[in-house]
């Protein structure tokens, strides 16, 4: 029978041993520093470029539309626009800014007797892009 002696065995070259290590460690970093930033990125990043707003009410009075929005989102918006099913009409006040959580009266020259239909679509948009729009019904 042979012997094995624990001295007899070969193993790996102590300089090659210490470039593994540091290569496992590397990668190890690397892996975390990944996971890290990936986590951070999400938890911290914007959710868009643009605001949020909402129609909060509306009547039709007097030859016109009156109607309320309120900036929902987390930073200022101008409202430039509203449209009622696709065809603009000129708001009251003009370009008018919304601050975070201010509500702000619009009215426009549009009544439900100008389409002749009992339901409309009423939407806002704002210069950023930000929108909103809900369905508007004629007075009984």
């Amino acid at each position: 029978m042979r012997k094995f002696s624990l001295k007899s065995k070969k193993g790996v070259s102590p300089i090659i041993a210490t470039l593994l290590l540091i290569v496992i460690a590397v990668a190890a970093a690397v892996v975390t520093y990944s996971f890290v930033m990936g986590f951070i990125g999400t938890g911290t990043g914007q959710s868009g470029t643009t605001g949020q707003i909402n129609i909060e009410s509306y009547s039709i009075q007097n030859n016109q539309t009156v109607f309320y929005v309120r900036n929902v989102g987390n930073k200022l918006v101008t409202v430039t626009s509203a449209y009622v099913d696709g065809v603009s009409y000129t708001i009251n006040p003009a370009n008018q800014n919304l601050n975070i959580g201010a509500v702000q009266q619009f009215t426009i020259a549009y009544t439900s007797a100008d389409a002749g239909a009992t339901s409309h679509t009423l939407k806002v948009v704002c210069a950023d892009g930000t929108q909103a729009s809900i369905s508007i019904r004629a007075p009984t």
